[in-house]
Formats: structure tokens, sequence, C-alpha cells
């Protein structure tokens, strides 16, 4: 998630109000993970001991070159990106975990790459890498249905890869720049910060943004897989950002996601095989290494989730293609894989929890 995660959300905090809250709908939890290569969208569901079972029905077909999939925070309807085609794929999860399409496909800018929806469902937005800029669409809260809304924002950044939202400011990254967006609920239109972008180090690849919602003043984590590190930012009003100290992961980190309640951040090495955890301060979004702070995975982890219900982190192994399930305790997080892993065709490219 996203979740924030690849191209992650997180909420609250900058005067958000309203929407929908954790665990919404039935108790019953699926995992909803993204083949990219033959270009499908999987379901399986999650028993209470961890245990992964394909949904009948499954798998269900994408657009041409799926590169991510994001979800709203309740898990009612989830959303595909498509690359090639141009395109948001758009499902809504029933109760025995089939997904239905209630229209065909949305269309995008040219090469969508990521896409975030604000928690409380003001607006959804995808950032294409073509033309640079970001799309904007209202959702609809019943139906999970998108509509496109006015022009597209022009960037500064150029080629932007992953989207974050904590509370009205909209953070969107390229390789190594950061660009600061602010909404105004009043009248539903998106300006630049004080800051306008921000330049990471130079041999930076920002491959995901994490917000924590909560923190004061407001804190940005971007992943870089090239320092090996999460550069941490905190946020003025204004949207400026200021660089603090990196804070070392294990090798390659790829994607990241948070606990339901933000107390922990986990962070997955692909070069490593490896998990980093982090305690967030509720406060400040400090990070800080957690009581175990590495845990080892499946060969070349690539991509996470988190079940909200049970508790459950998953996390994809390219290497070993399969979906491992690991009980965290909410404490400490602390890790314990559950049961044996979950055999796939492909190392999903992104997944995210559906809970109809």
């Amino acid at each position: 998630m996203v979740w924030i995660w690849p191209g992650c959300d997180s909420g609250g905090g900058g005067g958000s109000t309203g929407g929908k809250g954790l665990g919404g709908g039935s108790t019953a939890t699926y995992l909803a993970y993204l083949d990219s290569i033959a270009a499908n969208l999987n379901i399986a569901s999650i028993s209470t001991s961890g245990t992964l079972t394909t949904v009948t029905g499954s798998p269900y077909l994408a657009g041409s070159q799926p590169v991510t999939l994001t979800a709203t925070l309740d898990g009612k309807f989830h959303y595909v990106v498509n690359s090639s085609s141009g395109n948001v794929n758009q499902y809504a999860v029933a109760t025995n975990g089939t997904l239905t399409q209630p229209v065909p496909p949305i269309a995008t800018g040219a090469q969508p790459s990521a896409m975030a929806i604000d928690p409380t469902e003001r607006f959804v937005l995808v950032a294409n890498k073509g033309p640079s800029t970001l799309s904007i669409y209202s959702i609809n809260s019943t139906t999970g249905v998108l509509a496109s809304v006015g022009s597209p924002i022009t960037l500064n950044v150029t080629g932007p890869q992953t989207i974050a939202i904590s509370g009205n400011f909209v953070f969107v990254a390229s390789v190594n720049a950061i660009d600061v967006l602010i909404y105004n609920p009043s009248n539903g239109t998106f300006s630049f910060g004080a800051g306008g972008s921000i330049g990471s180090p130079l041999t930076a690849n920002i491959v995901a943004l994490y917000a924590p919602p909560q923190a004061t003043p407001v804190r940005l984590y971007a992943l870089d897989s090239n320092s090996n590190t999460i550069l941490s930012y905190t946020v003025s009003n204004t949207g400026v950002l200021t660089l603090g100290a990196p804070t070392a992961t294990g090798s390659q980190p790829v994607a990241m996601v948070p606990d339901s309640a933000n107390h922990f951040l986990f962070v997955a090495n692909q070069a490593s095989s490896n998990l980093s955890v982090f305690a967030v301060d509720g406060t400040t979004g400090a990070l800080s290494a957690a009581a175990t702070p590495l845990v080892t995975t499946g060969t070349a982890p690539t991509s996470l989730a988190y079940d909200s219900v049970n508790n459950f982190l998953f996390v994809s192994a390219s290497g070993d293609k399969q979906i491992s399930t690991y009980a965290v305790t909410t404490t400490t997080g602390a890790l314990a894989m559950k049961g044996t892993a979950f055999t796939v065709t492909n190392a999903p490219a992104a997944m995210a929890v559906a809970k109809p």
C-alpha cells in the first residue's frame, strides 16, 4: 500500500476530513497481486493461518504492460495502471473475492507509471512519464468508478515514477527529484509548494515514497535504491522540503510499506534478500531500528502488502517466485513466518489487500 509503497499513499494530517477508515466492509480478506509479465491481476484468499488460496475466476486480464496496482484505503476497489495502453483498469471486489469491472478502463496520459488515491477519496492522481504530467480524477465512493477532472498538471520533475499523499500535500518523485504540490480543498485545485521541487543526490534512484499521516512536522521518506538508504525530509507548511540524515537499509531496497497504525515501516531489500524494519515515531516521524531490525526473506524480494485485519505482512520473492506470509507483532514490529510460501507463476510487480 498502501498502502503506500511503490507509488505509495499515506493519509491524515493537513486538514483531511471525512472519508473511509481502515477495516471497512467484510472481515474477509484477499490478496491481489499483479503479474506484469502475463498482464493479469490475480486474487488469493487469506486464511487466519496466513495460507493463500487462489480464488475461483482468477486471474483477470489487465491492459497492455501493467506496471502497478493501487487500492482504496478500505480495500474495496483496485486499479491497475497500464503503461503501453495508457489507461487504468478498475475492479470491484465481491464478498467471495471475485472481481468485476464496472466500467471500461479510463484513459491516462502517455506511459502512466504511478497512481495514488487520497485516503479520504477527495481525488485520485496518475503520474504520466511521457509528458511528465499528473492526471486528476474524482472517485465514486460507492462504485469506485473514476472520472477525469480538468486538465493534467504539468510537473517540474521529468519522468515521474512514484507518488505519495499526506493530508493536503502531494509528493511526486522522478529518479532524483521531488515535486511538492498542495491541494486546496475549498476549490479542488492544486498548486506547487513554495519549494517547487527539490533535487535529491544526482546518483539517487527514488523507487518509493512514504509520508506518515500524523507526524508533526510532516515528514517524507524517499527510498533510494542506489545509496541503500531512506532519504528523510521535513515538510514546512508551505511545502518546502529539508533533507535530514539518511537511514541505512539493506542492499538495493525496492519497496516499503507501513503497518496499519503507521508504527512500523517495512523495507524490502532485493539484493540482500531481507527486510529492514523501522519504528516510526508517532509525533515526529523519525525512524529508528525496530527490536528485530533485519529479517531474512526468500530470494530477491520485490513487493510488499499489509493486511490490517490479520496483521499479516506479505512479501513476494522474485528469485523463488513465491509470496510469503509473516505475522506482525503490533507492539514491536517483530515478524514470524506463517506456514509455507505460496508459489506464483511470475513474481508480482505489486500487491494489495482486498476487503470487500
